[in-house]
């Protein structure tokens, strides 16, 4: 086991043993690894204590609810009798094979979902939600919650949300961590438009982009005209955008081709759907935080 001290704070960031363990928190933030469905975790009276579960499921997933006393419900597709308590914030990116179901509590929690189909509730909270790969379901409730995406549209999942609020004082997509996936990239700037129309995948209604900064985007009759890269048009350039179907708004992944302004079919990637919002032109700057 390898557990730092820092500040009243323990991280644990190791275990030699798989075996059931007995840990107990400090008043600080701590991080325990829960490696074991028979490990007794008391994570103490931090603010933002952690739990990180690293285990393989054979038969099913895991449950986690941490407005509740004993938190980790179930594990392995079985109920967990050992008692998992005080976190506020847990990672079952280490959990594979099978998805989770996550509730989260009042207070800010901290969600990181599992490579598979994750089940992802945060609560009242100013929650940040990383789904992972999978489509995930996350329905949101109360506060300003960011959902970070952290992989492309090939691997990150379509993720669909419910409970999304639009404008100043809203949630938040956070395309961020994507920054490295676009080394090279142009990611400032809107100097040129690119047409996009019906064949690519979109719906006749309005659309919002993000990218670096907001842009102002008009609609054309035949498709859509939206600011784009720089005017060298670089293989990899990156813009978000969202178009709406007149109930439920997608935010997709455009990616244009080497040496122009363009995108072709195979560049358009579906990342998310906002459940309810039924107009995309109801979204503002204030719902993306871009890469740069």
């Amino acid at each position: 086991m390898l557990l730092a001290w820092l500040r009243g704070q323990f991280i644990q960031n190791g275990r030699a043993a798989t075996s059931k363990s007995t840990y107990t928190g400090s008043a600080g933030n701590d991080t325990f690894m829960m490696l074991n469905q028979g490990d007794i975790i008391a994570a103490g009276e931090g603010a933002i204590d952690n739990l990180n579960v690293d285990f393989t499921g054979i038969l099913g997933g895991i449950a986690i609810d941490l407005s509740a006393t004993d938190q980790v419900t179930s594990v392995d597709g079985a109920t967990n009798s050992a008692v998992q308590s005080g976190f506020e914030s847990v990672d079952v990116a280490g959990y594979t094979n099978f998805g989770a179901s996550i509730t989260g509590s009042s207070v800010a929690n901290a969600i990181i979902g599992t490579a598979s189909v994750d089940s992802i509730s945060p609560g009242a909270g100013v929650d940040t939600i990383t789904g992972g790969a999978g489509a995930d379901v996350i329905t949101l409730a109360g506060g300003v919650d960011t959902m970070i995406r952290n992989g492309d549209g090939s691997t990150d999942g379509i993720d669909n949300v419910t409970g999304f609020v639009v404008g100043s004082g809203g949630d938040v997509i956070d395309f961020t961590t994507n920054g490295a996936l676009m080394a090279g990239a142009a990611t400032t700037g809107f100097d040129a438009n690119v047409t996009l129309d019906d064949a690519t995948g979109f719906a006749a209604h309005g659309a919002a982009v993000s990218q670096g900064a907001a842009a102002t985007i008009a609609q054309a009759t035949a498709g859509f005209t939206v600011g784009t890269f720089d005017a060298a048009g670089g293989s990899a350039d990156l813009i978000y955008i969202a178009y709406d179907d007149g109930t439920d708004t997608y935010v997709a992944e455009l990616v244009s081709d080497a040496g122009d302004d363009g995108f072709t079919g195979d560049s358009f990637t579906v990342i998310m759907k906002l459940v309810g919002v039924a107009d995309a032109l109801t979204l503002t700057a204030d719902n993306f935080a871009d890469f740069s």
